[in-house]
């Protein structure tokens, strides 16, 4: 009876989160929109800031938050094949603590791919289950809203990804 009601721990290690699915453009063109050293890059093309401050690390740096500095260490990259990266979160920014993510890229026709995408994430110790289930959904719903991004930019342009979010935010306002 005693501890019935104890808030109970999250488990601790990494998250893991993958998806699959199809884009209409080559290889390398979503190659391009990934890869941190390409002017084509999707971030850029969005308007952040990527610095290439080592040989595989780069600074990005979001417009809608120009005090946070996102440290990216790519630790593989195959053109057009597989990309993945590490970034470790800014202090002070929420519970997660970094997260890797890897893009396998299986080009299916001359204008089309088969993007596996996987997120690893780790949270702060000491969250309680509840605590670490919101973190969760909320780095499922962000990876989600990357990957439609992504396939958006790959298919329809910059000019539709920036709709689209003009769209997000016009739902979160109402």
């Amino acid at each position: 009876m005693f501890g019935l009601f104890k808030k109970k721990p999250a488990p601790e290690g990494p998250v893991e989160l993958e998806a699959k699915f199809d884009v209409a453009c080559s290889a390398e063109d979503f190659f391009g929109l990934i890869d941190f050293a390409s002017p084509r890059n999707a971030k850029v093309e969005l308007g952040h800031t990527i610095e290439q401050v080592g040989s595989d690390q780069f600074v990005l740096v979001m417009s809608f938050l120009p005090d946070l500095d996102f440290k990216l260490t790519v630790e593989e990259c195959v053109p057009h094949q597989r990309y993945a990266y590490l970034s470790p979160m800014p202090e002070g920014v929420g519970e997660l603590l970094w997260t890797r993510e890897s893009f396998e890229i299986e080009a299916t026709g001359e204008n089309s791919c088969t993007i596996k995408a996987r997120t690893e994430g780790e949270f702060a110790p000491g969250l309680t289950m509840d605590e670490y289930q919101s973190e969760v959904a909320m780095l499922t719903h962000a990876c989600q809203n990357a990957f439609a991004k992504l396939k958006i930019h790959a298919e329809g342009g910059v000019g539709e990804v920036l709709a689209y979010e003009q769209l997000q935010a016009a739902d979160l306002a109402a």
